[in-house]
C-alpha cells in the first residue's frame, strides 16, 4: 500500500478558541517549563466536545454506545467528502444530499460547507452555521451510512434547540464527527479516513485526531 498523502482534518485546540456557544472556553496553561522543572508540560481544562471531536450515541441516548466502546470499523475506513454550499441560516436538506449522492453506501461521509473558512468569534460561524434538516437525517438512515462528519460546530443547526437530528440518528447508532477541517479534500474522491477519539471511559464523546489517507 502506497500512502500518497496524509491530510489532517483536525482543528487545533487553543485558549479562547471558538466553541459551541454554551460551552466554556478552553484553558491551556504551562505547568512545567524546562528552565524550572527540566521538562515542558501543559494542563488543559475543556469540554470533551471541543474542537474536532466525536459524538458517540451515548451523547443523546442512555442506551447508546459510549465513546470508549465504539466499533472502530465505523470511524476507520473508506470515506468521501461532499460539498454542500449553504448560506448562513440555511439547512442541509435531503434534496441537497440527493444531488451529490453517488455510490457512497456503507462509507464515512464528510460534509464540507465552507464555514471552517470563517472559523472565529463570528456570529454566523457560532450561531448560523448550516446543519442537517430532519429529512436529511432520514436520507442518511436510508443510505446505510453510520458515520457523518461536518466542518461546522454541530451536525445540525444551532437553532434546533431540542437537538432532534442528534436524538434521531444517535439513538440509531450513528456517530458524528464535528468541527472538522475539510478544506483540503477533493470532493467525491475516495479516501481512507482515520478518526480516533481519546478513550474516555463511559464518555459521551471525545476530542479526536482525524486524518484522510490518499491511498487510491
Amino acid at each position: 500500500m502506497e500512502i500518497k498523502d496524509i491530510i489532517d482534518l483536525t482543528n487545533s485546540i487553543y485558549n479562547e478558541m471558538p466553541v459551541w456557544p454554551s460551552s466554556p472556553l478552553p484553558e491551556i496553561k504551562r505547568s512545567g517549563i524546562i528552565p524550572r522543572e527540566d521538562y515542558n508540560i501543559e494542563e488543559i481544562k475543556t469540554m470533551t466536545h471541543t474542537s474536532t471531536h466525536i459524538d458517540a450515541p451515548y451523547h443523546f441516548s442512555e442506551s447508546g454506545e459510549t465513546v470508549d466502546n465504539l466499533n472502530l470499523r465505523s470511524i476507520v475506513g473508506d470515506g468521501f467528502c461532499i460539498e454542500i454550499d449553504k448560506k448562513p441560516g440555511e439547512e442541509i436538506t435531503a434534496q441537497d444530499l440527493r444531488s451529490k449522492w453517488r455510490e457512497y453506501y456503507n462509507n464515512i461521509i464528510l460534509i464540507r460547507t465552507g464555514f471552517s473558512k470563517i472559523r472565529s468569534f463570528d456570529r454566523n460561524f457560532l450561531y448560523n452555521f448550516p446543519g442537517l434538516s430532519m429529512d436529511a437525517a432520514d436520507f442518511f438512515m436510508d443510505k446505510n451510512v453510520k458515520t457523518i462528519g461536518i466542518d461546522t460546530l454541530g451536525i445540525e443547526p444551532y437553532w434546533h434547540s431540542d437537538f432532534p437530528v442528534h436524538k434521531k440518528l444517535l439513538s440509531r447508532g450513528f456517530i458524528f464527527i464535528e468541527d472538522m477541517n475539510l478544506e483540503n479534500l477533493i470532493e467525491g474522491k475516495r479516501y481512507f479516513i482515520v478518526a480516533l477519539p481519546i478513550k474516555i471511559k463511559n464518555g459521551s464523546g471525545a476530542m479526536a485526531r482525524c486524518i484522510a489517507l490518499d491511498i487510491y
